[in-house]
């Protein structure tokens, strides 16, 4: 197992409206692109002014998407607020904040693993806010550092845990508050966290605190100088840290870099004026010569520019997985290219937020289920989204309970109780599900959960069910021991609820002004399809190659049961990819509507065209011996 480059990049504070920091930004964009690294993390203050204006938030994912490496990020004060019983901007951390952080960059807390170290990201806002959420964050710390399996954890957090004294009761806007600093730091010195990485006060500093290295990453976007020196007797610098995690040596090695020889980071006296970034700040336009070497990080990733061919940016509906993998497959062979574009792939954060990145211009074209994009398209039907292709003919969604459990018909669901998150889809379109397979949806009772606790209370007997996308609940499960044989899955579509799955979708304006490039897409999308239907192992290596970590035998599973249960069907078998049938698409539209408490009033042709298919011949499968 190699070791894992990360950089933790924090406080860089971009806006598209206040371009005090757009400098700095181009500078660090030019550093990772000359040397990529296997993960950016970002610590925090993505945004200048994130609470008061969203599209900062979106300025700065974009940003970050645009570097094309992979990165997960955390939010900081100036990206979701503060606590509300201290906080120093009057932006308090609040439940519309907290989904505009969702909507444009990811979720607000998170764990991964890579290179056998457990990486976990912590909103240090909901420390202290009293919010549902500040319990929920500390629960998912708890059972992320217990089911660790023996790896090291490295936590990343914006605030940090304390300034100088770990027992300091003063509540302040520069470290976490008191309370929660003490559970906090408790969990971690006995969970085997051995790094606290953090950022927030515009230095770096490294201590350590119970067996823990604390370190805080410099800011990209400027420093006090005048605090810091007087404080620490030395010149601070902007930069960001460069860590080296090595699981088979026990080590963890970081440095601070300021990127050189070209342009150096700005240091910027902030404070002279207006103590950027703060609400109160007048507006600063990007410089233009600023801007054209930010351009490339904030809408491309240059490596996947072809000479002479028309790049087009495109997303996945979630992670690079074993059923989303064909279009990296497809890249690698070539068959984009052959269609006449350079395709730049990245992942997505679910398919309910793929349309709201396509209608922003973040992405061109993207793929994700049918279903949360035809709410989209009812609750916003000037932002012109279309569907130009649908390659799964069957949904994925279902009700899951236990093979040895009472319930074995839809009917049997009245009077027990099923465990699923509020906004997952097969929750939302339950409703539907019962109309359709006659029982009384009102009699079912719901536990709600966040995902990762879907699946445990399924297995707990805590819950007589759960409700998602199989490819997801049945992997969860089998990985929790409750393999297949043991799981009862009731398809949705199996009681008259014959939902489509996967599509792909872009703007009507899009198509209009480059039909070329949306068919170039479709073709290029159903190709790699195809071709990897017959070439599965090729499948999955190719995205093996995209995402070094990832489990080969996991993920082919998943692209099967995804092949097998979405997309291989009788009617594809028969008449292709795409081959919608207008009937039960507007069966699948109204079950939509209704689901969401819409009126009904959506026809096929609203949603979906297929003027930009390629010949059906292009479009049908290839059964293998």
């Amino acid at each position: 197992m190699g070791a894992l480059r990360l950089v933790q990049v924090t406080d860089t504070h971009l806006s598209p409206t206040h371009g005090y920091f757009a400098d700095n930004w181009a500078v660090f964009a030019e550093a990772m692109r000359a040397d990529p690294p296997d993960l950016i993390v970002h610590g925090g203050d993505v945004a200048f002014n994130g609470p008061a204006a969203p599209a900062d938030l979106a300025f700065g994912a974009a940003a970050l998407r645009g570097l094309g490496i992979r990165w997960a990020a955390i939010p900081g004060n100036h990206d979701i607020g503060e606590a509300p019983a201290f906080s120093r901007l009057a932006q308090p951390i609040n439940a519309a904040r907290i989904q505009a952080w969702r909507d444009h960059v990811g979720p607000q807390w998170w764990s991964m693993d890579a290179a056998g170290w457990r990486l976990i990201g912590l909103d240090t806002a909901l420390m202290g806010s009293g919010l549902p959420e500040e319990a929920a964050q500390e629960a998912f710390l708890a059972e992320t550092l217990a089911k660790r399996g023996g790896q090291d954890a490295m936590v990343f957090v914006h605030m940090p845990p304390f300034d100088g004294d770990p027992a300091a009761t003063a509540f302040t806007t520069s470290v976490m508050p008191p309370a929660p600093r003490a559970r906090f730091l408790e969990a971690c010195a006995g969970g085997g966290v051995r790094v606290i990485a953090c950022g927030h006060l515009h230095v770096y500093r490294r201590i350590r605190h119970r067996g823990m290295d604390i370190v805080w990453a410099p800011p990209t976007a400027m420093v006090d100088v005048r605090r810091w020196q007087q404080r620490l007797r030395r010149f601070p610098r902007p930069g960001y840290l460069e860590w080296r995690l090595d699981r088979d040596q026990r080590r963890h090695d970081h440095e601070p870099a300021a990127p050189a020889p070209r342009r150096r980071l700005k240091a910027g006296p902030w404070f002279a004026g207006p103590r950027a970034p703060s609400p109160e700040a007048p507006p600063m336009p990007i410089a233009r010569r600023t801007l054209g070497l930010a351009a490339a990080s904030l809408l491309a990733a240059p490596a996947l520019r072809a000479q002479g061919l028309p790049r087009v940016k495109y997303q996945v509906d979630w992670a690079f997985q074993g059923p989303n993998a064909f279009m990296l497959y497809g890249r690698e062979k070539g068959f984009f290219r052959d269609a006449g574009i350079e395709l730049q792939i990245d992942r997505g954060f679910g398919s309910g937020r793929v349309p709201i990145d396509v209608a922003g211009g973040a992405y061109e074209i993207a793929q994700a289920d049918i279903n949360p994009v035809i709410k989209f398209i009812a609750e916003n039907p000037n932002a012109g989204l279309v569907v130009v292709g649908v390659f799964g003919d069957r949904s994925l969604l279902c009700a899951t309970v236990r093979e040895d459990g009472p319930i074995r018909a839809p009917k049997d669901f009245e009077g027990r109780t099923l465990a699923a998150p509020d906004s997952d889809a097969g929750r939302q379109i339950f409703p539907a599900f019962a109309r359709a397979a006659g029982f009384d949806a009102s009699k079912v009772n719901w536990l709600t959960v966040r995902p990762e606790l879907r699946e445990p209370m399924l297995v707990q007997r805590r819950a007589d069910g759960i409700t998602g996308a199989a490819t997801s609940t049945g992997m969860s499960l089998k990985a929790l021991g409750m393999d297949w044989p043991q799981q009862r899955i009731l398809w949705y579509r199996d009681f008259g609820l014959p939902l489509y799955g996967t599509c792909w979708l872009t703007t009507r304006d899009y198509a209009r002004r480059n039909p070329e490039l949306v068919r170039a897409v479709v073709a290029g999308g159903m190709r790699s399809l195809r071709e990897a239907y017959r070439d599965p192992a090729g499948c999955i290596a190719a995205l093996k190659t995209a995402e070094p970590l990832t489990d080969v035998a996991i993920e082919a599973e998943r692209q099967q049961v995804s092949l097998r249960e979405q997309i291989v069907s009788d009617h594809v078998l028969a008449n292709g990819l795409s081959a919608v049938v207008p009937a039960r698409f507007q069966q699948g539209l109204a079950a939509v509507e209704e689901a969401y408490g819409m009126a009904p009033k959506l026809k096929p042709e609203d949603v979906y065209t297929d003027a930009f298919l390629p010949p059906a011949a292009e479009r049908r499968l290839v059964v293998t011996s």
